[in-house]
């Protein structure tokens, strides 16, 4: 009996140190986890993002540093022989250079008529600093009626001819803020 005692707390005992050990490498595990989530938040991209959009000096710091990036990646992609994009990859990359030089255009067409209105010599003498603003807000704004209708049954988004009439209606706009 005593044989089979000893044997049972020693089988019990060990059983214990299992259950110290995994609880130690648990809690650390877990540390470690928390401390590399931490670290990550405060350097990723959507974070970066955040913090430079507070001040215009380096959201356009970073947007040169991304788009710097980029056209390094699509030189290497370029210059290589043995790297071929899928066709569905070609077609990702097309949509978003379009979408990157229409985001772009806009941006700095933007610019230009903040410019062009900070610019423009006050024609009446003591005009406020309000309605400086508000001019120039009106310039870079205009008001488009979107057609959301008609609706694609299974996104329940506006289909293609609805596409079509916005970006005719914002041609339009845009031709006469030119203008």
């Amino acid at each position: 009996m005593t044989l089979l005692g000893t044997s049972s707390t020693s089988t019990f005992a060990l059983s214990s140190e299992h259950w110290i050990l995994a609880a130690v490498v648990l809690f650390v595990t877990a540390g470690l986890g928390f401390v590399a989530g931490v670290y990550y938040s405060r350097t990723s991209p959507d974070t970066v993002l955040k913090r430079a959009s507070r001040e215009t000096g380096r959201l356009h710091q970073l947007i040169l540093e991304t788009l710097d990036a980029a056209q390094k990646a699509c030189a290497v992609l370029e210059s290589s022989t043995s790297m071929v994009l899928t066709h569905k990859q070609t077609a990702d990359l097309e949509g978003r250079q379009g979408r990157l030089s229409e985001t772009l255009t806009g941006l700095i067409e933007r610019q230009h008529a903040f410019k062009e209105v900070a610019d423009e010599p006050a024609t009446k003498p003591g005009k406020s600093k309000k309605t400086a603003k508000r001019k120039r807000n009106e310039a870079a704004v205009t008001q488009l009626e979107w057609t959301r209708e008609p609706q694609h049954e299974a996104t329940s988004l506006p289909d293609r001819s609805a596409f079509e009439q916005n970006l005719e209606a914002l041609l339009e706009a845009s031709a006469e803020a030119e203008s």
